[in-house]
């Protein structure tokens, strides 16, 4: 098969509601709303009196159309708070948005939120989430955002964690959260990244760790809850580590979707939470009713899906293979037996896999020990240009470093290498400038080179992963995000 870029190694890598009590556990943060400004469209969230200033204006009815949101940083707004439905209500709360919409794009930047918590007692109404709802004929993207330490509760119908009814466009990528939803409404027909779609619903990369309670029995779903006649959800590269339940045991729960009587489609997607309901029958790792009712048919696409409950009925295991926690957990080497599965970008943190976009991000920080330390676009010969990305390796202790690099073109077509490292160097010398180990902060160095990219193609998107393999076990170290060319750096 051609390749549409070529890379030369020219140095290899080694490397009913009850009484909500209230706590004091944090300091009171004041919302700052001096930031928004109706002329501009896009913003930089600079510390939590901002984050929970956007919160203020979008319960108070700001849809943010048009505009990008920017997280400049990780943000915290209760410190000394455990987010549970049993724990106190923390100082700083997130305001509700009781069914506000939103048609903006809120941009984490690969930054962590925590401490939210948020608290609807009223009762009715139709889904919210902690962006509310998207309306006809509108958008909205949450992407590349870490939700941790947090809870959302709700009494509404159609409970979403992110939106609660879709009825416009909603994009969901490179979302991982831990934040927890608990609905008290009966019925819920909810889930987690939305409840109820009319409209579409578009999930990548992305995934729930999150515990999820519905109280008042109804069906509730790890992704999304119910899929309406027209409505359309595709999810591709996500997974469901998180639990579903309803404290009475009596409900209907699925990993991914609960009840499709509209399009879905899945691809390379795992399914490895808990899911529990009343009996077998009412419970699926991947969706419990694929296909509507008699009168209501949906359509169920999927292919390349792994899960690991066994209650998974037999029209939910299409495009689906049944997988142990081990595989999960030796997810290289199961990956090495299955190259066909499409999991090859993958990674695997504490015994569970996550796709690369994503790993760096659960993992928390980059090894400082073997990692990029900086790279350099050439200049244009022959009507090409290439990208030469140096490294560091702390050490020589490690049976085998690899490289995995990852490349998106402005056509969005996307192209994946994994090479060994075989070699490393004191110093380099490239395009007659010298390099030292010392002035990388670094004890050896290594260099790939990403050649022949044709000069019409003025950027090139790339992700490098680096792993090390010790005492037999392979470890994704580090993970970099470089946008080479165009209008940024």
């Amino acid at each position: 098969m051609k390749k549409l870029l070529s890379i030369c190694l020219a140095l290899l890598l080694v490397a009913g509601l009850a009484v909500i009590p209230t706590g004091a556990d944090a300091a009171a943060i004041a919302a700052d709303t001096t930031w928004y400004d109706e002329s501009k469209t896009e913003f930089v969230l600079e510390d939590e009196a901002d984050l929970l200033g956007f919160a203020k204006l979008h319960a108070e009815g700001k849809t943010f159309a048009g505009m990008t949101i920017l997280l400049a940083r990780d943000m915290d707004l209760n410190p000394d708070f455990t987010a549970s439905v049993s724990a106190a209500q923390p100082t700083n709360v997130w305001a509700n948005a009781k069914g506000t919409a939103f048609a903006g794009v809120f941009d984490g930047q690969g930054h962590s939120v925590k401490g939210i918590y948020s608290l609807e007692t009223t009762g009715g109404g139709s889904g919210s989430g902690i962006f509310g709802l998207v309306a006809a004929g509108t958008s909205a993207t949450i992407r590349n955002l870490i939700l941790l330490n947090s809870i959302y509760r709700i009494n509404r119908h159609q409970p979403g964690a992110i939106f609660g009814t879709v009825a416009g466009t909603a994009t969901i990528s490179n979302v991982y959260s831990e934040m927890e939803l608990y609905s008290y409404y009966q019925p819920a027909n909810g889930g987690y990244f939305a409840g109820y779609v009319t409209g579409t619903l578009i999930v990548d990369r992305s995934v729930v760790a999150a515990t999820i309670t519905s109280e008042k029995h109804k069906e509730m779903g790890g992704f999304a809850g119910f899929i309406a006649q027209g409505g359309n959800v595709t999810v591709t590269n996500s997974a469901f580590y998180g639990s579903l339940a309803d404290s009475q045991n009596t409900t209907a729960n699925s990993g991914f979707i609960d009840e499709n009587r509209g399009t879905l489609t899945v691809k390379n997607c795992i399914s490895a939470g808990t899911v529990a309901a009343n009996s077998d029958g009412n419970v699926n790792s991947i969706v419990r009713n694929p296909n509507g009712t008699v009168t209501q048919v949906g359509i169920y696409i999927a292919e390349n899906n792994l899960y690991t409950e066994e209650k998974t009925a037999a029209a939910s295991q299409k495009g689906a293979t049944r997988v142990t926690s081990a595989d999960l957990a030796g997810f290289y080497a199961w990956n090495e037996a299955n190259p066909d599965a499409g999991f090859s970008t993958w990674d695997v943190i504490d015994g569970k896999a996550y796709p690369t976009t994503l790993a760096w991000k659960v993992k928390g920080t980059n090894s400082e020990a073997v990692c990029l330390k900086n790279w350099q676009k050439t200049a244009v010969t022959g009507g090409k240009w290439a990208v030469r990305l140096l490294g560091g390796v702390d050490a020589l202790d490690y049976e085998q470093l690899e490289l995995r690099l990852t490349v998106r073109n402005t056509e969005g077509k996307t192209a994946t290498w994994t090479e060994e490292i075989a070699k490393v160097y004191g110093s380099i010398l490239a395009d007659g400038e010298t390099h030292t180990a010392a002035s990388l902060e670094t004890a050896y160095i290594w260099a790939v080179v990403l050649e022949d990219i044709p000069e019409a193609q003025t950027a090139v998107d790339l992700d490098a992963a680096v792993y090390t393999v010790k005492d037999g076990v392979k470890t994704l170290v580090s993970v970099h995000s470089i946008l080479v060319g165009g209008a940024e750096q």
